[in-house]
């Protein structure tokens, strides 16, 4: 159980937060950010299945384990974590399949971000879209998601990954406010008059670093040629030569899952041989001007978040499939604002949040390794809504627009099981 006021804020013995501090550290200076996430695949909860999308009866040992041998996997064995020029964060919801599954590659993981503090993110375990949640729920994500972080692996983190790259000011205020340093976003995501890939943003608990990752170089890695790490390398230096900086981010299965074998291969040529024979060493400049953030803009939907809420058809949705969005979207956000004011009023205080934290972390091997949940305690049934109202907003759910994707499944089932 924690106190308070250890989870009111990251404390200074924990984490160096003053001015000048932030001042005098390299916060983050890879070149190329790896983004790992998996949903929790199977909900149980007191016995009872709410969603099942593990794809066991397709491949053996399901999706995550076909992501992780295709993707994850090769790039660990490849050694491209351990090189200067790539960051990373893997969710809560995959580390906790992955200490489960491989423990022997969860320690090596481990080693790596213990090794390179700087270059490893944290996250808030579940990958809801945060600036279309309310501020405490935002909040409570962002706190479970540090404390995982420091279970894991034994340090307070720096960074910290935005589900979608989905931000507000409202999400970085809570941010700062929980000691969080910097975030990554596309460039298109903030207005600054600067052409490099750092800036800073205002906020309640004073500046935020923002890491501006490219679009076109993201976009090549992402779907363009990658046939030649060194004419890429090339493309890289002649960049970093004109604006004295350049940041990609990309999906971590983008290597090997979806572009196959010879995709890991040209990241490990790339990071290990290109890059390093060109005499790269450093990235970004830390002494970075200001800039606003643009509300409610993510990497993966230009209509302020739409694609989440039904009122877009960014990604081919016909009117059909936006009101079934609209409709789930709306009716997960009621459950789970309902459940928060029967909390209030049964505890006449904000202490059951400290509460549901504590609970959380006990049964996140459960919740992502498809086991039973055990809820236990005077709060137990609005603890179990919460929940599965947070799993159900897990943003896959409504990333496919006309797709039958399996990942329907899980705003469709936990509402569904809500409503019963």
């Amino acid at each position: 159980m924690f106190s308070r006021e250890r989870l009111s804020r990251v404390s200074l013995e924990d984490h160096p937060n003053s001015s000048r501090e932030r001042e005098k550290s390299v916060i983050y200076s890879p070149f190329i950010h790896l983004h790992a996430y998996q949903p929790p695949r199977k909900l149980i909860v007191e016995g009872r299945i709410i969603f099942d999308i593990s794809g066991e009866n397709i491949y053996q040992g399901g999706f995550n384990q076909k992501v992780w041998n295709e993707s994850y996997q090769p790039v660990l064995n490849a050694g491209i974590l351990d090189t200067p020029f790539t960051g990373f964060n893997f969710f809560g919801s995959i580390r906790d399949w992955i200490k489960d599954k491989d423990p022997g590659s969860w320690l090596k993981i481990r080693k790596i971000a213990t090794d390179r503090k700087n270059a490893v993110l944290a996250d808030p375990y579940l990958h809801p879209i945060l600036p279309l949640l309310p501020d405490r729920d935002k909040r409570l994500l962002v706190r479970i998601g540090i404390e995982a972080f420091k279970q894991d692996y034994g340090f307070v983190p720096l960074g910290f990954w935005l589900p979608e790259m989905a931000v507000d000011k409202s999400t970085l205020n809570i941010l700062a406010e929980e000691g969080v340093r910097f975030v990554i976003l596309r460039r298109d995501q903030v207005l600054t008059d600067t052409n490099t890939s750092v800036c800073k943003v205002k906020t309640r608990s004073g500046d935020i670093l923002v890491y501006l990752s490219d679009l076109d170089l993201s976009g090549t890695l992402a779907f363009g040629d990658i046939s030649n790490a060194d004419a890429f390398a090339d493309e890289l230096v002649s960049n970093l030569n004109r604006r004295g900086s350049l940041f990609m981010a990309v999906d971590f299965e983008t290597f090997g899952h979806h572009r196959g074998w010879g995709s890991v291969e040209f990241l490990r040529y790339l990071v290990s041989n290109s890059l390093p024979s060109r005499g790269v060493r450093g990235n970004f400049d830390n002494t970075a001007g200001y800039a606003s953030v643009v509300d409610y803009s993510s990497w993966s939907c230009p209509h302020s978040l739409g694609r989440w809420t039904g009122r877009c058809n960014c990604d081919g949705a016909n009117a059909s499939t936006m009101e079934l969005k609209q409709k789930l979207y709306e009716c997960l956000i009621t459950n789970l604002e309902e459940t928060n004011r029967r909390l209030d009023s049964k505890t006449e205080s904000d202490i059951w949040q400290r509460d549901f934290v504590s609970w959380f972390l006990s049964q996140r091997q459960r919740i992502s390794n498809g086991k039973s949940v055990v809820l236990e305690g005077k709060y137990k049934e609005d603890f179990k809504k919460k929940l599965i109202a947070l799993v159900g907003l897990t943003s896959c759910g409504w990333f496919f627009g006309n797709s039958d994707s399996i990942e329907r499944k899980i705003p469709i089932e936990t509402l569904s099981f809500l409503n019963r």
